[in-house]
């Protein structure tokens, strides 16, 4: 790769602060390039007697000094940058549940489970789910209806299994609507730097939220690795695969969820998550999808854009599959979005117009539902 080849995915933004390792980068360069101007004018008037010897020792000295005072302060504040971004619970990695108090039984509950394409909004501030509540309070005036999300960022159907189970089901929804799919499927990249082995079906082996605490390191060894990553990298190797076993995994914990659903009465809805990935990605598509260039990527090793888009069609139709198989609505969002940068901030995250057509979509979806519930 010739004598300077820097990695081209550094930093990383989700197992790093990015703030941080750009104060260490360009601390860097500019120490490199203090010393190319410094040291050869010292030599030379070291030699040609200009300046004594101990004068210099006193000065690196004084230096080093300063450095090392320096460093405690550094080190405090790189450290802190490398908690967990959010309150998790210690060991089963959720988020405070944070359901409102006021929720009555004469209400018609509608919970929304998934990771951060359920949790987060678009560019003008809105969220799928509340555009569902606004849609059917509208629609249907007779009823109260109220739409909780629960959809938060790392989260998969494990998670949703989990939290359903701990802070939803004595809710009593009336109604359970699933969106997983690319969070479960980034938990097969057990080459990436989230992964501390190889894959297992609890997800045992995925870090997730708490990845910036796992790959803490003295601030010495993060210069280090910082001079590595901005000097040379070895060029990773690119994955191709069509083999997921994490497929496994979303089948059992999604069939067990809607079981439990049903268990206490409730009716649930799936449905398939849209994705950028496609084939023929032009340069602004690439550069926008960062989850597989973060989560897909580990030291020496990363995944095609052609693996992860082999991966979520995978993902999305064992999706359609369970759906058929135990008997449940689908609503198949994946295949009504379009694969472009008008609808798609990045890989799964959406804009304004996917939000409006998987809120209309699931809009008909539950008003079907209700008339059968009449």
């Amino acid at each position: 790769m010739g004598f300077f080849y820097p990695d081209p995915l550094f930093p990383n933004n989700e197992i790093d602060s990015r703030n941080i390792i750009y104060l260490i980068k360009y601390a860097i360069y500019s120490a490199v390039a203090i010393a190319l101007i410094t040291v050869p004018i010292i030599y030379y008037q070291v030699i040609s007697k200009c300046i004594r010897l101990k004068n210099i020792l006193f000065i690196s000295i004084i230096i080093l000094f300063f450095s090392l005072l320096l460093y405690v302060p550094v080190s405090f504040i790189y450290e802190k940058s490398m908690m967990p971004r959010g309150k998790f619970h210690p060991y089963l990695q959720l988020y405070p549940p944070q359901i409102p108090d006021d929720i009555s039984e004469d209400e018609f509950l509608i919970v929304c489970l998934g990771g951060s394409t359920t949790g987060w909004s678009d560019e003008k501030k809105q969220k799928w789910p509340s555009k569902v509540e606004a849609n059917l309070n509208k629609l249907l005036p007779e009823y109260k209806i109220r739409v909780l999300n629960q959809g938060k960022a790392w989260y998969t159907s494990q998670h949703s299994l989990i939290n359903y189970e701990l802070n939803i089901r004595s809710l009593k929804p009336d109604l359970v609507i699933i969106m997983h799919a690319i969070n479960d499927f980034m938990n097969n990249a057990d080459h990436s730097y989230y992964s501390n082995g190889t894959f297992r079906g609890d997800y045992g082996h995925y870090m997730g939220a708490l990845t910036r605490l796992y790959r803490i390191r003295p601030l010495l060894i993060k210069i280090k690795d910082t001079f590595n990553s901005i000097w040379y990298w070895e060029k990773r190797n690119e994955i191709e695969t069509d083999l997921f076993p994490g497929l496994i995994s979303l089948d059992k914990n999604l069939r067990r969820l809607i079981q439990l659903i049903r268990l206490d009465g409730s009716s649930a809805i799936l449905l398939t998550q849209p994705f950028l990935y496609k084939e023929n990605m032009n340069r602004e598509e690439r550069s926008s999808v960062w989850m597989n260039a973060t989560n897909g990527v580990g030291s020496d090793k990363k995944w095609s854009i052609s693996t992860a888009r082999n991966g979520m069609i995978q993902y999305n139709h064992a999706i359609r599959k369970i759906a058929s198989h135990v008997g449940v609505p689908l609503v198949d969002i994946e295949s009504k979005v379009p694969k472009t940068l008008e609808y798609f901030k990045d890989d799964c995250h959406y804009k304004s117009p996917a939000i409006n057509i998987i809120s209309e979509e699931l809009t008909k979806t539950i008003l079907e539902i209700i008339s059968l519930k009449k």
